[in-house]
């Protein structure tokens, strides 16, 4: 089966494909219904999902895994083993995918990874129900780490963090839905949004990690790896916002529907707050229509290059990446696995073309 991974992220597949066997192996223990199992396996890139079509040579679509991979890699960085670490590392990407499948429904996106999303091929309904289930396959996950010999206070610990990030994500994705309708956000406003929905699943990531390697243990050395993930999850959001507007399927695996969509990303409340004030009455009026036409669509492009959004956006994303760098260097971590982390946060950089794409190996 031929799978499509990010070329950014090459060096570091030998660590993806770690995740994506656990991964499988995992899924494939569902066996009944079958056929409601399989959709599962459709949304993850293990199946074509037509048929259940398994000829080989059918092409597999994945998602980056950059949750999952950064809490192995620090894993394995703190205590040299990351298998004790497999169920939680799988959970954390089961609950990011619960969350994608319903993010997919409420937006009504149709195509995710340059394929139909899942509830545009099997219904809505079942789209719910997919995510649902992960999200119990979740938390499952993580009770398995008694299995592999972690005290019940530091699994405990690992639940109560779990369960805080996924309730997070859902005020976030409620501040976001909420956004559309609103005209008058600040930017204050909305990286308190992208701090809940986006950043807060990998801060949760990286201290889950910690904590279990210290097992509970060192609160401040905790603190350290989860402001790491924090960071590297706002660079990563304002990285998606930029190729949400100015991005191509090319690059994002979707048609880029941001702006159809009337997303109040960063670029979009820039200008609102920004643009003359004619610009703006304009960009208020297109938000409040029903519909935006393809004409509307391209205004709004021609009023983000006049307010300078795309500049600004720039500015911020340098800046975070700045930050997650310094983040990381806190930790300490070693220099092998710091190198490794610090090329997710260059994968942001790169693939909104603001720094020069540079070979890396390892």
């Amino acid at each position: 089966m031929a799978c499509r991974h990010s070329e950014a992220l090459s060096f570091l597949k030998p660590y993806i494909d770690i995740i994506d066997h656990e991964l499988l192996s995992f899924l494939k223990r569902f066996k009944s219904p079958e056929e409601y199992y399989n959709r599962l396996l459709y949304h993850f890139g293990y199946s074509s999902g037509y048929n259940q079509d398994k000829k080989e040579g059918t092409p597999c679509f994945f998602g980056k895994r950059l949750r999952p991979l950064m809490c192995l890699l620090i894993s394995q960085s703190l205590t040299g083993d990351y298998h004790q670490a497999v169920p939680m590392i799988l959970g954390i990407e089961l609950l990011h995918n619960a969350s994608l499948i319903h993010d997919d429904i409420q937006d009504r996106d149709e195509m995710r990874w340059g394929r139909p999303t899942l509830w545009k091929l099997f219904g809505l309904e079942q789209g719910i129900n997919c995510g649902d289930s992960l999200q119990a396959m979740a938390y499952g996950l993580i009770l398995e780490l008694y299995d592999k010999g972690i005290n019940e206070r530091t699994v405990r610990k690992i639940l109560e963090v779990s369960s805080k990030i996924h309730r997070t994500v859902v005020e976030g994705q409620y501040l976001d839905l909420a956004f559309e309708k609103r005209t008058d956000i600040s930017e204050t406003e909305y990286f308190d949004m992208i701090e809940r929905k986006t950043a807060a699943p990998y801060a949760g990531a990286a201290e889950c990690a910690a904590i279990l390697a210290y097992e509970n243990k060192e609160p401040e050395r905790v603190e350290l790896y989860r402001q790491f993930g924090l960071k590297l999850g706002i660079l990563f959001q304002l990285s998606d916002d930029v190729l949400g507007i100015w991005g191509g399927i090319e690059k994002t695996g979707k048609i880029p529907a941001d702006i159809r969509n009337k997303k109040k990303t960063l670029p979009i409340i820039y200008a609102f707050n920004n643009s003359s004030p004619a610009a703006r009455e304009e960009l208020i009026r297109v938000y409040e229509s029903p519909e935006l036409s393809d004409a509307s669509v391209f205004r709004v492009l021609d009023i983000l290059e006049e307010s300078g959004a795309y500049q600004a956006s720039e500015v911020w994303v340098k800046r975070y990446y700045q930050e997650t760098l310094e983040a990381l260097e806190n930790t300490k971590i070693s220099d092998f696995f710091r190198e490794k982390l610090s090329g997710i946060a260059d994968y942001c950089i790169r693939r909104v073309k603001l720094m020069p794409v540079l070979e890396k190996s390892g």
